[in-house]
């Protein structure tokens, strides 16, 4: 073989191990940059995280009285209340001052909220209520409505405000002197 051969062989040698070193080099480059950027957004991450966790104190709390209205059969006790209230209502907070007031009581009967403005209970809004029901997909009111249910049956509905406050009044605790 003459030099000029080996010459062209030794140089392709090398340029094929400088490309081959070049791209080791740019890769390991990448993968820095990347590690770079992780790091980069789990520290901010950690640091915007920690100070909202220090700046909220709320313990988080279960709410068990508000339900669906598809669920207003299947609550645990023998008998309770539901009241299915529009929050347009206006007598909607006098008819919580009386619950309120009934749920001190020591017999009293468990109270369930359900809201019509839930989008989950749009089913049951209608022009006309059906209240007379045997399966609870078939149960619709007009607006707010207070239910007592017993053994998984509606036995009882007071729909107008008037039946509504009049009921309530009704089972209030006598006032001790």
């Amino acid at each position: 073989m003459s030099k000029a051969k080996k010459t062209v062989k030794k140089n392709s040698v090398l340029k094929n191990t400088n490309k081959s070193s070049n791209e080791i080099t740019n890769l390991i480059k990448l993968v820095g940059i990347i590690a770079v950027v992780i790091l980069i957004f789990y520290f901010v991450t950690v640091f915007v995280t920690r100070e909202k966790i220090e700046d909220n104190h709320i313990p988080a709390r279960v709410q068990y009285t508000e339900i669906l209205i598809g669920n207003i059969l299947r609550q645990y006790e023998d008998e309770y209340y539901v009241l299915i209230m529009d929050r347009d209502d206006l007598n909607v907070s006098l008819y919580n001052f009386y619950l309120s007031n009934y749920s001190r009581e020591e017999d009293s009967l468990p109270i369930y909220f359900a809201f019509l403005n839930n989008p989950f209970n749009d089913v049951f809004w209608a022009e006309e209520s059906v209240t007379d029901i045997t399966n609870i997909e078939d149960f619709r009111v007009m607006g707010t409505t207070l239910v007592r249910v017993r053994n998984s049956r509606i036995i009882r509905v007071f729909e107008t405000n008037e039946a509504i406050t009049n009921y309530l009044i009704s089972i209030q605790p006598e006032e001790e002197d």
